[in-house]
């Protein structure tokens, strides 16, 4: 395992402790098995947010859904923040926050409105279900 290229350190630190040689990286790692990602093998809703237990999460995944379809129309028309803000007159620390995912600023009205004046002549339409 000698090789001149190699500083000493790296040598020592790719070999295996016992045997001098890492034949199967994965199992030197305690990796045992394989991933199963067969669709009964865990469940997830159409909310992730519900599946990890956060709080709101209706509300969560609107905020989410309306961030992406405002991310979607500043890539679409070619949008940077500042031009965005240009031509919305929201700043565009709003629209970063948005593009980084920091949603917890902003209320649902607020995304509608936003998204509202980005695309002025999208149908906006809201489907409320009792449980």
């Amino acid at each position: 395992m000698d090789h001149p290229r190699l500083s000493k350190e790296i040598q020592i630190r790719d070999s295996h402790p016992k045997s001098g040689d890492r034949d199967n990286p994965a199992e030197d790692q305690g990796f045992e098995g394989h991933l199963d990602l067969r669709a009964d093998a865990f469940h997830c809703s159409e909310n992730p947010f519900r599946d990890f237990g956060l709080p709101n999460p209706d509300l969560e995944r609107a905020k989410s859904t309306l961030a992406g379809w405002i991310m979607k129309a500043l890539d679409d028309q070619g949008l940077s923040t500042r031009d965005a803000e240009a031509r919305t007159g929201i700043a565009h620390s709003e629209f970063s926050r948005i593009r980084n995912v920091k949603l917890s600023r902003f209320t649902l009205d607020r995304l509608f409105v936003i998204f509202a004046k980005l695309e002025p002549g999208a149908e906006i339409s809201v489907n409320l279900v009792r449980p």
